[in-house]
């Protein structure tokens, strides 16, 4: 715990943990966090997913950064540039293989 990372002997040491332990603190917390930003919604994410958009005649680039926040932490964003991902690697092979040839 944070409180025992930050203590202090009587003799003004400061304690040693056992580096095993230290890992495993490591990797359950990075595993904490992994798991809370796969699985969480945009309201666990991002406290200000459910602000109102302003209109784009009041601010446009408010209105901007809005909707691109919306668009970002959809669901469904990832797997959609992953796959325009791979079809862009595709379709990069089939042209280098076509001059190729």
């Amino acid at each position: 715990s944070k409180a025992d990372d930050c203590a202090i002997n009587t003799n003004g040491e400061i304690p040693k943990k056992d580096a095993s332990s230290s890992m495993d603190d490591a990797r359950k917390s990075i595993a904490q966090t992994k798991s809370k930003m796969l699985f969480a919604g945009p309201e666990e994410n991002d406290d200000c997913a459910k602000e109102p958009i302003p209109s784009f005649s009041e601010d446009p680039i408010g209105a901007c950064r809005g909707v691109s926040r919306r668009i970002v932490l959809n669901k469904a964003f990832d797997p959609v540039m992953g796959l325009v991902i791979l079809m862009n690697a595709i379709c990069l092979g089939i042209s280098i293989d076509w001059e190729l040839q």
